[in-house]
């Protein structure tokens, strides 16, 4: 009972997740429930679900299906659906009761994809976990089967050869879900801005991720984490392809978001002229990481005054606490998380609030003299601090304030700072 939300809504699941990192992949996602969860996800979760072509089928999941098993009648549903429309991949996702009965969706996928000769994924989503789990197990699963090691030994090719230099600098894109970003054009532009600087995007995920891009997507000099849903993917990439990544988010005119960039990838160039005797991290990410938290620590002093607390997606989050501290050096800001807080990303006085209770503890404590989060937020603040800085995130109150989003890159976002940072200091 823990977890029983009584003023918030729940956040977006794991099967929710999944389903928006298959979105454009043009394939078959079915989950398996008795329609609810199919239709959580696709009335609420789902920002592009409004006039998409994008197939996602529910089971139909029955009461005596759950007690004494039928695994061999959705696998003739998904087998027939598949010769009608020759995806591209068949996924099956999970949903509490599959769950709960111990439905092999994984052994269901094999047997689908030996009939139809069509790649076919079991995803263990329950319903109990969150978005970006969900997510980040399809980026993971997709990227193992289908980006191939001979890429990045074409990879080294270019760069011994000279040619890579004179190109663009090659990203991948991790975790731009509209569940974090939504769909008001953020995705858009923030890609825009990033060729626009010198970047050629090859894959995107989620947004416009195709099969070919992911089988391009070794060819990356970095990976850029636009979420905690891309984080794992870029772990693996990096231990796997060498490809080293950055955590942050473009805001305002993008300019620090640029120039931490093109620090971090300085770093990465001394870094890999050390000597390996020298070197006492097996990554880059991992040392710099090191370095980072060293110094975080030192900053995160309460200096008497009332703090800013930002609740949001943790790298969004972060980016935003950057763009504040760069601007006013004197404040004081931490990051909540609604889904827990990953230690990599977290900094000492980071706040996890995936319960209620310490959400509704925090936010009237008299710590916080600015609150900048979902407009929902606004149900468990009890007096006239703190102040709330309306900014929306999909994943916790779904479509109600999906069409508010600000324009991330550009005067909207740093007007929100600039008003958390005035609240605070009248008070």
């Amino acid at each position: 009972m823990s977890r029983l939300c009584v003023h918030m809504f729940p956040i977006s699941p794991d099967y929710s997740g999944a389903a928006s990192a298959l979105f454009d992949l043009g394939g078959i996602a079915v989950m398996h429930d008795a329609s609810g969860c199919t239709g959580n996800y696709t009335g609420y979760d789902e920002p592009r679900w409004l006039g998409s072509r994008t197939a996602v089928y529910c089971s139909g999941l029955r009461r005596m299906d759950a007690v004494l098993g039928n695994d061999e009648k959705y696998i003739r549903r998904t087998v027939r659906a598949a010769k009608e429309l020759n995806p591209s991949v068949i996924c099956l996702l999970g949903s509490p009761v599959p769950i709960l009965i111990g439905a092999d969706l994984q052994g269901m996928a094999r047997e689908i994809e030996e009939e139809t000769g069509i790649p076919s994924f079991g995803f263990g989503t329950s319903g109990q976990g969150y978005y970006d789990k969900g997510a980040s197990d399809v980026f993971l699963a997709l990227t193992k089967r289908f980006c191939r090691l001979d890429s990045a030994e074409l990879l080294k090719e270019k760069r011994s050869s000279g040619a890579a230099g004179k190109e663009a600098l090659r990203v991948n894109l991790l975790g731009m879900l509209p569940l974090d970003f939504g769909n008001q054009g953020n995705i858009e532009e923030i890609s825009a801005f990033l060729e626009a600087n010198g970047m050629e995007i090859l894959a995107n995920y989620a947004y416009g991720l195709k099969l070919d891009r992911i089988r391009r997507a070794a060819l990356a000099d970095w990976n850029l984490v636009m979420s905690r849903s891309g984080l794992k993917l870029a772990e693996y990439m990096e231990a796997k392809f060498g490809i080293p990544y950055f955590c942050g988010v473009p805001a305002g005119d993008g300019r620090f978001f640029l120039e931490e960039f093109r620090n971090i990838r300085q770093a990465y160039e001394e870094w890999m002229a050390e000597p390996p005797e020298n070197k006492r991290a097996e990554s880059f990410s991992a040392a710099y990481r090191n370095t980072v938290c060293e110094n975080a620590k030192a900053r995160n002093v309460n200096a008497g005054r009332k703090e800013i607390l930002i609740i949001h997606e943790q790298v969004f989050a972060n980016s935003l606490r950057k763009l504040l501290e760069q601007n006013r050096p004197e404040l004081v800001v931490r990051v909540g998380s609604l889904v827990g807080l990953d230690p990599s990303l977290k900094r000492e006085g980071d706040l996890d609030l995936n319960l209620e209770e310490d959400l509704v503890r925090e936010l009237n404590s008299g710590t916080f003299g600015a609150v900048i989060g979902d407009p929902e937020l606004a149900r468990v603040i009890r007096g006239r601090d703190p102040v709330l800085i309306p900014l929306p995130h999909v994943a916790v109150s779904s479509k109600l304030h999906w069409e508010e989003y600000p324009s991330w890159l550009g005067s909207e976002l740093p007007a929100r700072l600039q008003r958390a940072a005035e609240s605070v200091r009248e008070q």
